[in-house]
């Protein structure tokens, strides 16, 4: 059986994409960078706003790159890398392409080379498995939510993940358009446990309960990007996770003075009858004061162009930027518990957070809980979003301390430090701003202008 011409051309797309990838000595189990590709090969990147282009490959001096900045990264990428993949496959590899040109599977046969082409620049099969072995377990079917974090580790978008795992025979094309019709968005929030971003077009990094294993926690994310911390939080028991100031203040606090010791009163012989109190007894400023300084304070959203509040959200050092980071969601999920058993043992494992009998202790999971009812004690979950709305450096730090008790030690902490960089077009710019000018080395000579006198 013969092979079709186009079957033919498209193993050529596709080796040329792997002979390019060796021929720059790229880590294949890494990003890749197209970007740097591009200068590496000699050619001029510009970004521009385009509106009806995404990119365009253009044969002006060395030759170079149109890349659009009215999108998302991981578009750009791609389009970056279908225009490199003009360059290698095509005589006249001048293109001006839209939206349907590089996204779109009926585009022509020459378009479709292309993006076969960026497909494989950008997701090299060692990549790609290499990525899927970090989101799924052994057998393990690939949900929504492992898609969206495999297309994001790989920077690439949740479209593109999804076609090159079916090419790589991942996942069967079946499951690859079952996926294919959920959302990114609806991806993306499951995976950040239900919490839905301000920015539809950034990236969300979760941390979790399976990171508190670690001390700290370090990552690297893009302007706009959002960092879900979801951590058991048990407040039945007087601990909640604490910012830095909150910590703080935790320790200034003042017992009120103990009331002095009861007396019995020296009663009358006889005892008047008075007609029942109707009005409730009176208080003064100094009770109402003291008794409100007992209460922990409310708890405020934090915003990094103000002085840290004190409040129980995540509070961060900044180094380069005072305004960094912005709070966009600080919530507190109870937990519920449908006690079936009589069980002490296993309640107390329940509430302390801990793996126990679910069988013994819980009702039937079909029965959904009566969230008018309180939780048994259950243990809950904190969830906070920390959105970077500019680039610099910053570090978080949760304590996990009982809020009311000034003397008790925190029983857990948590850090997180992560450098929040600019978009690709700002960091290109950035780059060419830094070309040294100089004349070169070798150049000695040394224009001069002669005099007819």
């Amino acid at each position: 059986m013969t092979t079709s011409p186009f079957i033919a051309r498209r193993r050529r797309a596709l080796q040329a994409a792997a002979d390019l990838l060796d021929e720059l000595d790229v880590d294949q189990e890494q990003p890749v960078d197209v970007f740097e590709a591009i200068g590496r090969l000699g050619m001029w990147l510009v970004f521009q706003p385009l509106t009806s282009l995404l990119g365009a490959a253009i044969q002006q001096g060395p030759g170079g790159v149109l890349i659009t900045t009215e999108r998302e990264p991981t578009i750009q990428r791609y389009t970056a890398a279908h225009e490199i993949g003009h360059w290698r496959l095509d005589h006249n590899p001048t293109a001006f392409d839209t939206e349907t040109d590089i996204l779109s599977p009926g585009a022509d046969e020459r378009e479709r080379l292309a993006q076969w082409f960026a497909s494989y620049f950008l997701m090299p099969p060692p990549l790609v498995h290499s990525m899927v072995a970090r989101h799924r377990s052994t057998g393990e079917a690939i949900s929504p939510a492992k898609a969206y974090l495999i297309a994001r580790d790989m920077c690439v978008s949740y479209e593109a993940a999804l076609r090159q795992m079916a090419n790589l025979d991942i996942i069967s094309d079946r499951d690859r358009d079952d996926l294919l019709t959920v959302p990114r968005l609806t991806a993306m929030q499951a995976a950040a446990h239900g919490h839905r971003p301000e920015d539809g077009r950034a990236n969300v990094w979760v941390l979790d309960e399976r990171s508190l294993g670690h001390p700290s926690e370090h990552i690297d994310i893009v302007v706009n990007d959002e960092i879900v911390i979801a951590l058991p939080e048990n407040r039945t028991t007087g601990y909640q996770w604490l910012d830095e100031a909150a910590n703080v203040e935790r320790g200034n606090l003042q017992a009120r003075a103990a009331p002095p010791p009861f007396a019995a009163p020296s009663l009358p012989a006889r005892i008047p009858v008075q007609a029942p109190h109707t009005e409730p007894p009176h208080q003064t400023t100094a009770d109402i004061n003291a008794a409100l300084a007992l209460l922990p304070r409310a708890t405020r959203p934090l915003d990094a162009s103000t002085s840290p509040p004190s409040s129980r959200t995540a509070s961060t050092t900044v180094e380069q930027s005072t305004e960094v980071l912005s709070m966009v969601a600080d919530e507190y999920r109870p937990g519920w518990a449908r006690v079936q058993g009589r069980d002490p043992g296993v309640l107390r494992q329940h509430i302390a957070g801990r793996p126990g009998n679910a069988s013994a202790l819980f009702a039937p999971a079909a029965l959904p809980p009566d969230l008018t009812k309180p939780g048994v004690g259950a243990t809950g979950q904190r969830l906070l979003a920390l959105q970077a709305r500019a680039e610099g450096r910053f570090t978080t730090v949760l304590y996990y301390a009982p809020i009311h008790d000034p003397h008790a030690a925190p029983a857990a902490a948590f850090t997180i430090s992560a450098y929040v960089s600019p978009p690709p077009e700002i960091l290109h710019r950035r780059a060419l701003l830094n070309i040294n000018l100089d004349v070169d080395e070798d150049d000695t000579a040394t224009p001069t202008i002669e005099n007819d006198q």
